[in-house]
């Protein structure tokens, strides 16, 4: 297990100044000022990002507005299915009366009059 352990971790530990809690090797000082650096920069940061977050009232106003988009779509979803089927119906009537065989018609019949007797010649004239 102890080969495991970097080599640079053990010269580390020898530099490390006896007798303090947590013991420090000199440059303490400058790596907190650093890291107090860096949490500053991280804090304003953080307020920059809180400021452009969108508030309860803006998620509300754009929940509302994807709600009517939805509540428009649906009605217009419902009139095109409405008329799809009325205009499917129109073409089934149409279809089905346009395919219906030609009611039979009957015949034609013409009555010619009788022809009128021959009257007979008149004698003495």
């Amino acid at each position: 297990m102890s080969n495991v352990v970097d080599g640079n971790f053990r010269t580390l530990t020898a530099d490390l100044r006896g007798g303090t809690m947590p013991p420090d090797n000199g440059a303490m000082d400058a790596r907190l000022t650093k890291l107090e650096g860096i949490a500053e920069k991280t804090s304003e940061r953080l307020v920059h990002i809180d400021s452009t977050m969108a508030t309860k009232a803006d998620v509300a106003e754009v929940r509302g507005d994807i709600q009517r988009g939805i509540n428009e779509t649906q009605k217009w979803m419902m009139a095109t299915v409405i008329g799809l089927f009325v205009g499917f119906g129109g073409l089934f009537l149409a279809m089905s009366n346009g395919l219906k065989p030609p009611a039979s018609q009957s015949p034609i019949i013409i009555n010619v009059p009788a022809q009128a007797p021959a009257t007979p010649p008149v004698a003495g004239k």
